[in-house]
């Protein structure tokens, strides 16, 4: 397993899925890549990490 670092959050949405509910998803715009690859993400698979030296949230994707 390993990750993909993410640069920034641009967007979120919920996606009605049927009669089951919503899944928050978020406009992913990755490390090094232009905006125009920016792809939506279920939020299930972003992963948030907060460094103790600074308190800035770190995201991560989760790719198996």
């Amino acid at each position: 397993m390993w990750c993909v670092k993410i640069d920034r959050i641009l967007d979120e949405q919920d996606e009605h899925e049927n009669n089951e509910g919503t899944t928050l998803r978020y406009l992913v715009k990755w490390e090094s890549l232009p905006y125009s690859e920016a792809t939506w993400e279920s939020a299930d698979l972003i992963n948030v990490q907060t460094p103790p030296a600074n308190n800035t949230p770190i995201f991560f994707i989760l790719c198996l």
